[in-house]
């Protein structure tokens, strides 16, 4: 049996969602490995404590300014790419009015959508993962691969939300000074199928009906699965939490099924 497996029926165990037979392979298991009875108990010490934690509130500026810092950076790279192109077309163009009117069409393009970001009067940035249509490259519709920055006091990483057969799969790598909570809130269509460690860290997770806790410290990689029950997936919704309150809060949508 995998490690994988046996943290699996650990957690369903806790959360009491193991079928009969489940239940039976978990016992005969610590049967032949009384050792792990203290993992187990260890999971379910851990599950009491977040249920007894209850939510917190974030502070009302922490998503504006997170938004903010992340539609900055967006905007930088969009700006890049219209440079690239420039050169690309200076370079190779046979013909260098056409080439140069092209080039030029691009950075007017990429000058209009940065005011459409930013010189909005009262509305301030514009999330740019919001767009669709012509405004933005495919690339950039297609939110649920693109890379997510994580950023707070004490902390820095990155989550990558990817559609994958049979599910979805929550890619967060995360550097933290502090032990921090992250909290993965998902729809109904969508279970808990395992979590894979790269790195083979230690950590401890808490698992429930439409959220996966992972208690996080140091620098480590965590890849959830999440399997498709065949319903509506939903917005899946990354918290990473302190002694303080919230640190970090995304919501992605991932692409329908």
């Amino acid at each position: 049996m995998t490690d994988e497996r046996i943290t699996e029926l650990m957690n369903q165990e806790v959360d009491g969602a193991n079928t009969a037979d489940e239940s039976r392979e978990l016992s005969a298991y610590l049967e032949e490995h009384p050792e792990e009875r203290a993992r187990l108990e260890e999971l379910r010490t851990v599950g009491r404590m977040f249920g007894d934690a209850g939510d917190v509130e974030p502070p009302a500026a922490l998503h504006g300014a997170i938004m903010a810092s992340l539609a900055a950076e967006r905007a930088g790279e969009l700006r890049k790419r219209a440079h690239q192109a420039v050169t690309a077309m200076s370079v190779r163009s046979v013909r260098p009015r056409i080439g140069f009117a092209f080039a030029a069409g691009l950075v007017s393009g990429a000058c209009l959508l940065a005011l459409v970001l930013f010189a909005i009067p009262g509305r301030g940035p514009i999330d740019p993962s919001r767009l669709t249509g012509t405004l933005v490259s495919r690339e950039a519709q297609e939110a649920v691969r693109e890379p997510v920055a994580i950023q707070f006091p004490g902390g820095r990483g990155a989550v990558r939300i990817a559609d994958v057969e049979g599910g979805v799969e929550v890619d967060i790598a995360l550097v933290s000074d502090e032990v921090v909570r992250i909290t993965l809130e998902h729809g109904e269509g969508l279970r808990y199928g395992g979590v894979r460690v790269p790195g083979g860290e230690e950590h401890s997770i808490s698992v429930a009906p439409r959220r996966v806790e992972i208690m996080h410290s140091g620098d480590s990689r965590y890849v959830v699965a999440l399997r498709s029950t065949g319903g509506e997936r939903g917005a899946i919704r990354l918290r990473v939490s302190g002694n303080d309150g919230e640190l970090f809060e995304e919501t992605v949508r991932p692409r329908r099924n």
